[in-house]
């Protein structure tokens, strides 16, 4: 599992930040994220 490390890291940061989701209308999790943080208030 350790060597293949690198290509799930590679893997998640794409599908996060690059990969848009048709559920998220078309914007990445990360997109989403990001927004949800700008809208709450802690």
């Amino acid at each position: 599992m350790k060597f293949c490390q690198n290509d799930i890291e590679y893997f998640r940061y794409r599908y996060n930040h690059f990969r848009p989701h048709q559920s998220l209308r078309w914007k990445t999790p990360s997109e989403v994220f990001h927004d949800f943080n700008q809208n709450f208030i802690w």
